[in-house]
């Protein structure tokens, strides 16, 4: 009989909620732009379509940045003193991404669609909580696939 490795079930499961997360999020978008502009024929939805995709690709990029950086770079080396600095720099940048991209979210929910009575909200409703979604994801992927006892992935 074989043995089952539970720590790479864990992180095999963590890793496809993950990625289903990002699939999700950016189903929601294209739902909701995808209704707006073409079934319902709403305007603002056409309009805001040649940017709405901005924030959930700022954070895809700062889900790849923080799934795929070395987490035992952060802790300080003696022999490679610059190297953990470097790496908190980068964590820093990639939050700094994230929160970007959901204020942008935010920003084109807000300011786009739910100011305008007349307009589908849910198209600007579907740009924020798609970007929530891979926000989301980042983090399940990244605390979900930390093996057992230790900060190196």
């Amino acid at each position: 009989m074989q043995q089952v490795d539970v720590v790479a079930v864990r992180q095999g499961t963590w890793s496809l909620v993950g990625g289903l997360l990002v699939g999700a999020g950016w189903w929601c978008m294209i739902d909701g732009l995808g209704v707006g502009a073409n079934f319902v024929g709403d305007p603002a939805s056409a309009a805001a379509a040649s940017y709405a995709w901005l924030p959930l690709l700022g954070a895809l990029a700062a889900f790849l940045m923080i799934n795929c950086m070395m987490w035992g770079e952060l802790q300080d080396n003696p022999r490679e003193p610059t190297v953990a600095g470097k790496a908190r720099v980068f964590l820093l940048l990639a939050l700094f991404v994230l929160i970007a991209s959901v204020a942008g979210a935010a920003f084109i929910m807000v300011d786009k669609f739910l100011s305008h009575a007349d307009s589908f909200q849910w198209a600007g409703v579907s740009c924020f909580v798609g970007t929530l979604l891979i926000a989301l994801a980042a983090f399940v992927m990244r605390f979900g696939t930390l093996p057992g006892g230790s900060s190196e992935t």
